[in-house]
């Protein structure tokens, strides 16, 4: 925060007309996310026709505003733009690889392609950096109508496709920043990531390739070890060839999106991924909480949020 008043200040000391202030929204009540609080605290206090919001952990360069903006007024009928991200740091930990291959090897190519199949659009908001025409957020009711909501922007994203706008993708990707995160961190992540995709994410557009991947490499890992184990050594290694190749296209997905390959002590964390995730949905259906940004929601059974959270430092 010192260095953002500093940056302020310095602009207005050189004659530059800085119009930039730090708001403090306060804590959120129980059916709103810290993000959704935060927004909602921004957008009172803008004036402006497009209102722009980013979240922390992303490192957007200098064009990434510029494009995102472009992409969104180059539609008459778009409601909104959000940019694709991309994990572009070298991993320094197993959590790290983690973060890197859920994002570039998962996440961000199922989206790319189904809004390749969609013209460009997707029927929600992946929104790490994403803007908005203000009358867009009236039309649906504002952006308290995400209230109750675990992932607020995917459900603004839902709600502006019903009302006749367009989610556009901007073609500049930003890239988000995972530093030194730990075995737990990567647990939280998983919890985070599965947990938002059972409430944030339409089924058919999206889900339905990581429900066809996760079948290859079960199955295949399933009848390979069901031949091993009644002496079929070859019919194995052939089923094996499955989860095996799953993971080789994570790991190609993660270097094409990235551009540059894992180093070679992480590639088998892809295999984690996947053998970890029946336990991170036992965790979600019977913990069902989520841990994120400072603060720890309780969710119901659909992965929204439930009646009581306890909340940390305010939102910046």
């Amino acid at each position: 925060m010192p260095l953002v008043e500093q940056v302020i200040a310095d602009g207005r000391q050189a004659g530059q007309p800085v119009n930039a202030r730090i708001l403090f929204s306060g804590h959120p009540s129980a059916n709103r996310t810290g993000k959704l609080h935060a927004m909602i605290a921004g957008l009172n206090a803008s004036k402006n026709e497009l209102v722009a919001f980013v979240d922390s952990d992303m490192r957007q360069d200098r064009m990434a505003l510029r494009v995102l903006v472009a992409t969104l007024l180059a539609d008459d009928r778009a409601g909104s733009a959000f940019a694709p991200v991309i994990a572009s740091e070298p991993p320094s930990t197993v959590g790290d690889a983690v973060c890197a291959l859920m994002i570039n090897g998962l996440y961000e190519p199922a989206a790319l392609a189904t809004a390749d199949e969609l013209g460009g659009e997707l029927p929600f908001i992946m929104g790490h950096l994403m803007a908005f025409r203000r009358e867009a957020i009236k039309a649906i009711g504002g952006l308290e109508t995400a209230e109750g909501q675990l992932v607020d922007d995917m459900f603004l994203g839902r709600c502006l496709n019903e009302c006749g706008y367009r989610n556009r993708i901007s073609p500049h990707p930003v890239a988000i920043i995972h530093r030194g995160t730990t075995i737990l961190g990567f647990v939280q992540t998983l919890v985070r990531w599965i947990a938002f995709s059972r409430s944030g994410l339409p089924t058919l557009s999206f889900k339905l390739r990581h429900w066809l991947t996760g079948m290859a490499f079960w199955g295949g890992l399933a009848i390979a070890l069901l031949e091993a184990s009644t002496g079929h050594p070859l019919l194995a290694c052939f089923a094996a060839l499955a989860p095996l190749s799953v993971v080789a296209m994570i790991n190609d997905l993660n270097c094409r999106m990235a551009g540059a390959s894992l180093p070679p002590k992480y590639l088998w964390v892809s295999l984690l991924l996947w053998l970890a995730a029946p336990l991170i949905y036992a965790q979600i259906l019977t913990a069902r909480e989520v841990n994120w940004r400072g603060r720890r929601y309780q969710l119901n059974m659909h992965s929204r949020l439930g009646q009581s959270n306890s909340n940390g430092n305010p939102r910046r």
